[in-house]
């Protein structure tokens, strides 16, 4: 696993119930780029967090870290509905502020992802709105997801 370093992407973009903390809404914990002022004490939600590019993956660099690239990846559950029924690997890429897609490491390392992965794309703010999501990725996966979603919209 990766140091989070001065990254606090997720410190913006998770919802932390027990701190009354929304989705999208800056923690009052966070010390500028210095971390957590409650790190010892924070809590679960925050101690069992780490997104795809703290885990190590071989696919990031160091320029991918969220607070540098713009974007921050979370894996989907194995045990959400759409992983169970497609058996589909699907990462989240959240928008850490906004325009961070459009803009050159945003887009680069959408373009790294989405060539090998099903990505849905949460633009800023989308979290706490639930809108404006978009899948990208591999043509036959795409495929597979939008099929998969269109047959839960249709009555049965």
């Amino acid at each position: 696993m990766k140091s989070c370093g001065e990254c606090e992407a997720c410190c913006v973009l998770i919802g932390v119930r027990a701190l009354a903390k929304p989705p999208g809404c800056e923690c009052i914990h966070q010390s500028g780029g210095k971390g957590c002022s409650i790190y010892a004490e924070r809590p679960d939600p925050c101690r069992t967090f780490n997104c795809v590019w703290v885990q190590g993956t071989k696919l990031f660099t160091g320029k991918d870290r969220p607070d540098k690239c713009g974007v921050m990846f979370v894996l989907m559950g194995a045990d959400s509905a759409f992983v169970k029924a497609t058996g589909l690997p699907v990462v989240s890429a959240l928008e850490v502020y906004p325009g961070a897609f459009a803009q050159y490491h945003g887009e680069r390392v959408l373009r790294k992802v989405s060539s090998k992965l099903l990505v849905m794309l949460v633009p800023y703010g989308g979290l706490a709105e639930g809108g404006g999501r978009e899948l990208i990725g591999p043509a036959p996966m795409k495929q597979a997801a939008i099929a998969w979603l269109t047959s839960q919209r249709s009555p049965s």
